[in-house]
């Protein structure tokens, strides 16, 4: 049953779409024929092979073409000529331009960051462009995964906008008034030996060696692995805490007498953060969000350590900062081997499957969504392989370029890797053990003595703080006055540009509501790259969702302020 609303049509278009309807229709029915007449036809040479094989699938604006044929550039050339846009050279992504197999991913990752709209329009399909017949089976496993990862990325921020605001903002009371500079311990571990800790299946395995290293060495833990150590009478120098979704459950248990310092991002879970006492603690921020609300409020000089993600990544540069030569990382698998997330006692709660042919996972975090994808194999320290996922693997990648930089810069700083059944790590080579008897260093680390030194975050006083966050409420409540008024105007059909405006200038003095209301910024920048000829109707749209969002943000901060306030007189 097909009804068709003609409205104001003539019947000479509604004529034309009938035609158009049993063309499309006669062509789908015959695509076989056509495809055996293409074939035969008298394409250009440097396009014939690409032409017969994807004319009726490929997307030319969206899609992704690798080029692979010897004639690379002259196939580059015709293909841009007939309006295909996602072109990109083999060549440009290799380390040896005349290997196919020696795919270099940090080069996938530019040269896809730089193809037209790719944050905005992802491909549908891929597709591997080579007369000459090479096999593209792993080139475009490669560049789907590396895809991939731009909507990973904006998911996240979509996703993490409401958290990281709303944590940030809670946390800021006992970040400016306990807070000390990360910076100020520079050097302050000088030639001393660090052992970085991650919450991976190999722990389990070296524990025994941290034990035995833990009065020489500095013990630097990833939070999910604490509870771990502290089982097995492991007393770690830092803690580093950076996922917002972490509960303070990972600390149940934990007497922070036993602990040297938190190191925590800023918007970490406030009541995780609250739960942080008896113990030294460093602020850090590590994403764009965060980084403005804090320079907003100018209420902390807090430094800024960007972790792709990982606290094991933190870890590492806080090894670096304090001056260690060499960094044994323990418990970085950077995998799954025995199809396990975590060490014992790591992670408790969070449910992770693998299929039984080994090539997908899912995993449910008990702090945070559900997640799944392929698994690749990848070589390991044992001479096997071990399973990894996209996330896995673009971890591992950052710690080969951050230690390839630090080394170069430091001839005499060493990395060393005791995951015997984890990912080969290129740079940081096998141990069997963590070697410290060459060590000058008798005394254990003074933690607590070198931290004493550190100078706080702000200058800051209570009485401070609380007529900042109510000069905030004052301006917030005049944002959404704005927002009222624009509302109330669009009502009664009367022009609201003025009000618009208004509302323009304030929303740039409360960063704190566009954060929340970052996914729909998000839309409307996409909408307006993506429409040349925007409607008035919709345009009106999507401002007056801003307007609700932005009025509802402006309530939701207010309330967190006020509260703030409270427990703050209250203390």
């Amino acid at each position: 049953d097909m009804r068709y609303n003609a409205g104001n049509a003539s019947a000479e278009n509604i004529q034309d779409s009938i035609t158009f309807l049993e063309k499309s229709l006669k062509a789908r029915q015959n695509e076989q024929l056509i495809l055996d007449w293409l074939k035969t036809a008298p394409f250009n040479e440097l396009t014939a092979h690409f032409e017969r094989k994807c004319l009726l699938s490929v997307d030319p604006v969206n899609d992704f073409l690798i080029l692979g044929s010897r004639r690379i550039d002259e196939v580059y050339e015709a293909l841009q000529k007939r309006g295909y846009q996602r072109l990109i050279r083999i060549t440009e992504v290799l380390s040896d331009p005349n290997d196919l197999t020696t795919l270099d991913d940090l080069k996938v990752t530019d040269v896809v960051s730089k193809l037209p709209d790719i944050k905005n329009v992802r491909p549908e399909r891929l597709h591997f462009v080579d007369p000459d017949g090479t096999n593209s089976q792993l080139i475009l496993e490669t560049f789907e995964s590396r895809t991939k990862l731009f909507y990973v990325s904006r998911n996240t921020t979509s996703m993490m906008a409401g958290i990281w605001t709303t944590q940030i903002l809670k946390n800021l009371p006992k970040v400016t008034l306990e807070g000390q500079s990360l910076l100020d311990l520079r050097g302050a571990g000088s030639g001393r030996i660090a052992v970085v800790v991650g919450a991976g299946p190999s722990l389990d395995q070296v524990m025994p060696e941290i034990k035995g290293v833990a009065d020489q060495a500095i013990i630097i833990v990833a939070f999910k692995a604490l509870r771990s150590l502290i089982a097995a009478g492991v007393r770690p120098h830092f803690v580093l805490c950076l996922d917002p979704k972490q509960k303070k459950r990972h600390l149940e248990g934990v007497d922070f007498s036993q602990v040297g310092a938190f190191v925590y991002e800023a918007a970490s879970n406030d009541e995780m953060v609250a739960s942080v006492t008896g113990c030294p603690t460093f602020p850090f921020v590590a994403s764009d969000l965060p980084i403005e609300i804090l320079r907003s409020l100018k209420l902390a000089d807090i430094p800024i350590m960007g972790t792709a993600g990982s606290a094991v990544h933190g870890a590492l540069q806080l090894s670096v900062l304090l001056g260690c030569s060499q960094v044994y990382l323990v418990g970085t698998d950077f995998g799954f081997p025995d199809n396990r997330l975590y060490a014992t006692g790591s992670g408790t709660g969070d449910e992770f499957k693998v299929s039984a042919d080994g090539k997908s996972y899912s995993r449910q975090p008990l702090d945070s969504h559900f997640r799944s994808g392929n698994l690749k194999s990848v070589p390991a320290n044992d001479g096997g392989e071990v399973g990894a996922s996209l996330e896995m693997i673009q971890f591992r990648e950052w710690v080969e370029k951050f230690v390839g930089i630090e080394t170069t810069k430091n001839s005499q700083l060493q990395f060393f890797n005791l995951a015997f059944r984890g990912a080969v790590i290129k740079g940081v080579p096998f141990a069997k053990s963590i070697e410290c008897s060459h060590l000058n260093h008798e005394s254990s680390f003074p933690v607590r003595e070198v931290s004493s030194k550190a100078k706080r975050v702000s200058d800051k006083k209570k009485n401070q703080l609380v007529s900042v966050f109510l000069s905030r409420v004052e301006t917030l409540r005049k944002l959404r006055d704005s927002c009222q008024k624009i509302k109330d105007k669009n009502h009664k059909n009367r022009d609201f540009s003025v009000e618009l405006n208004k509302m323009q200038s304030l929303s740039r003095r409360c960063i704190e509501v566009s954060t929340l209301i970052n996914e729909q910024l998000m839309e409307i920048d996409e909408y307006a790259e993506r429409v040349a000829d925007r409607s008035r109707e919709e345009s009106d749209r999507l401002i007056l969702d801003l307007v609700t969002k932005a009025n509802s943000a402006a309530e939701d901060v207010s309330a967190v302020y006020l509260d703030i306030v409270k427990s703050l007189k209250a203390s």
